[in-house]
């Protein structure tokens, strides 16, 4: 994963003793060797972070090995994305215990040590939320408290929030969640350039710098999906659209409908939405069909969202709450839309009689 991608550029900035750890202890072998042939020497151990006594024992081992510890960098993360009002508290422990537990076990255990760095992975999400993650986002936030404490106390610390890595880690495995990412605005960054605007940071970052975020975002196409964006908090961002997000916004769903009467105008969105779910669903329009409902297409609540963030965002219309569980099609989505539209904009749809 990413993790391992730092590591190989430890080893090429001179790093030569190097313990690479994960709950199963598993490690790419290619990465390894690879780092191996930078000359480092890697131990690669079963350990979990969040476990105060098994990360004890593996410290006192690295002392043992005779090279003192002089940097630690946590990257653990679990992902068990779901609606906050389906979440259960066994999928919020899964998802803070090896982020948020794993670095407040590591930061208790170092603060006697002389260290350069202490590195946690943060995640770009904890800036302004994603929805599905709200038990990781939380994390993230917690994570970058942590780092916040250690600075406040005269220790080394950074919280670097990352934006989505194409080449490395989750979305390397996951092509569907890196496109659901782009379209929502979300620049994909390579693990290089990831990693060389950390190196930046670290070499510039000043006492108080407990955090910093890494991500190219479109802005204009986030703005209409997060309404935190529009508060004075992010006023100096430009939140204008600009290339492909403003080409897909510049016909609104009430100018598509502009002139139509109800049945036309239901038909016309209809296949708007259709277009949208098949993108959603990965397979061809014509094999979605807009009369079944959601669920059977292969809907779920996640993609409920993201229809409902993806239309809004291409076509400035606000769309209604979507619930997969009440037998919603896409046409009667189209149905409900159009009445609001034509209720709204009562000169430009409906046609003459």
């Amino acid at each position: 994963g990413f993790g391992l991608r730092l590591a190989e550029r430890l080893a090429a900035r001179g790093a030569r003793r190097l313990w690479l750890t994960s709950r199963a202890g598993a490690c790419d072998a290619e990465g390894v060797a690879r780092i191996r042939a930078l000359g480092a020497r890697v131990e690669v151990a079963a350990c979990d972070a969040a476990d105060p006594a098994a990360m004890a024992s593996l410290m006192a081992r690295i002392d043992a090995d005779g090279a003192p510890l002089r940097g630690v960098a946590h990257a653990a993360m679990t992902l068990k994305d779901a609606l906050i009002e389906n979440l259960d508290a066994h999928q919020v422990e899964a998802q803070l215990r090896p982020k948020l537990r794993g670095a407040m076990v590591l930061d208790s255990l170092t603060r006697g040590r002389d260290l350069d760095f202490f590195i946690l992975f943060s995640s770009i999400a904890a800036q302004f939320g994603n929805p599905g993650q709200a038990a990781y986002v939380a994390a993230n936030a917690a994570v970058e408290a942590v780092a916040a404490g250690r600075r406040a106390a005269g220790l080394p610390a950074l919280a670097a929030a990352f934006g989505p890595i194409g080449d490395a880690g989750v979305l390397a495995q996951d092509a569907a969640a890196r496109e659901r990412l782009e379209r929502r605005g979300a620049g994909v960054l390579s693990s290089a350039v990831a990693l060389d605007a950390l190196e930046l940071a670290l070499a510039g970052a000043g006492p108080q710098d407990a955090a910093l975020a890494i991500a190219p975002m479109r802005w204009g196409a986030l703005v209409g999906d997060l309404a935190v964006l529009r508060t004075p908090l992010y006023q100096r961002v430009d939140r204008r659209q600009t290339g492909v997000e403003a080409a897909e916004g510049s016909v609104s769903l009430a100018a598509m409908i502009a002139g139509l009467d109800q049945p036309a105008a239901v038909r016309k969105l209809t296949a708007v939405f259709r277009a949208e779910a098949a993108i959603i669903l990965r397979q061809p329009v014509e094999e979605v069909d807009p009369a079944r409902p959601l669920t059977e297409l292969g809907f779920d609540s996640l993609m409920g969202v993201e229809l409902k963030l993806s239309a809004e965002e291409k076509y400035g219309a606000v769309l209604p709450g979507l619930s997969i569980s009440d037998g919603s099609t896409l046409t009667t989505i189209a149905a409900r839309v159009a009445a609001d539209l034509m209720a709204a904009h009562p000169a430009e749809g409906g046609a003459a009689a």
